[in-house]
């Protein structure tokens, strides 16, 4: 299994300083990946949802909502770092032009030497759509087909497209980069409390068709359901079983001496959480799609995990300050990822 961990570019603790300790930190340890968000629009609400980093008792009224663009916290990390590889999860495509991130993208992974992965996705900000003009109900169809001109723009060279939302004869993309993975986020649409999370078939099919990775954030029942889904698709459009692989976003990494110390430290946090008005994430299910306990308990719940399909797992972390940020990137470096290494 390999392990990421999610960069503080945004929140309390997002600054230069503490991104490249991270970042520099992580590869020392030997993560395989670090990981950042995307946003245009960062506002307070952001904020009071705790996204990321930090712990809820920690935010003021008067607290600021930090926020890095993506690519460039992996272009500064592109060049500071040797190894580890750089994702973003995920790009929100449909309130971008999709010409202009496929040259920031192939000029990342020149920069990195071959270390990006691109992953992508629908959004779920209504205050980026509305700070951009971008109709919300159409972020599936722009997302389709801006997947269909990165995917030409990853190929490289000079190409045409033809389509609703872009429309042209000619762009020419050089240099011809290495091949960049394309993972796409979301297929599962979260429900609160005990309630069942649903799939969602059609991103489910866009993974199948397009892309060489899929990010979900979701309970081990939907990982399940979802890597049936993919497998039938995948044999539909003619390709490969392990043709995609599963990348699961933990929503918080809590680690304790004790299941009772983390859950006690994490719960207060994840219960002012409501992440989206028409997808309530009550206590319990944040709590579900987190890693909060004892590295004993974590090490269990991350066997699940794989046993379900799992390649991937990309760690949010909750800590009090920068220094127990760290520490507990040490931490679950020391006492959880040795039991899934060779």
């Amino acid at each position: 299994m390999e392990f990421g961990v999610h960069l503080p570019h945004s929140g309390l603790f997002a600054n230069p300083i503490e991104i490249r300790r991270v970042g520099l930190e992580a590869e020392k340890l030997g993560y395989d990946c670090v990981w950042v968000h995307d946003h245009i629009s960062y506002g307070p609400n952001h904020l009071r949802n705790c996204w990321k980093t930090g712990l809820r008792e920690q935010f003021r009224a008067d607290s600021e909502p930090l926020f890095f663009d993506s690519l460039i916290t992996l272009a500064y990390l592109a060049g500071i770092t040797e190894r580890i590889r750089l994702g973003v999860s995920i790009i929100v495509l449909p309130i971008r032009n999709v010409l202009a991130v496929g040259r920031q993208l192939i000029s990342l992974q020149s920069f990195s030497r071959g270390r990006l992965i691109a992953g992508v996705g629908v959004g779920d900000s209504h205050e980026d759509f509305a700070a951009v003009g971008v109709d919300y109900k159409e972020r599936g169809a722009r997302t389709e087909e801006s997947i269909q001109v990165l995917k030409k723009i990853f190929t490289g060279g000079t190409f045409s497209h033809h389509g609703v939302y872009y429309n042209f004869e000619r762009a020419d993309f050089y240099p011809i980069p290495a091949p960049i993975p394309l993972y796409i986020g979301g297929g599962v649409f979260l429900k609160g409390g005990t309630e069942k999370d649903v799939l969602v078939p059609r991103v489910l099919d866009r993974v199948a068709r397009f892309a060489d990775g899929w990010i979900p954030e979701c309970t081990l029942q939907s990982i399940h359901e979802g890597r049936e889904y993919l497998d039938a698709a995948l044999l539909k459009y003619g390709r490969p079983k392990d043709a995609v692989k599963i990348t699961y976003i933990c929503t918080w990494l809590c680690l304790g001496n004790s299941d009772e110390e983390a859950q006690k430290l994490a719960r207060y946090s994840v219960a002012q959480t409501q992440m989206w008005k028409d997808t309530i994430r009550t206590t319990n299910k944040g709590m579900l799609l987190s890693l909060i306990g004892s590295p004993k308990t974590i090490i269990r719940k991350l066997e699940e995990y794989h046993k379900a399909g799992i390649d991937g797992v990309s760690c949010g972390i909750l800590a009090a300050d920068p220094s127990a940020y760290v520490a507990t990137v040490r931490r679950f470096a020391s006492e959880v990822m040795p039991s899934f290494r060779d």
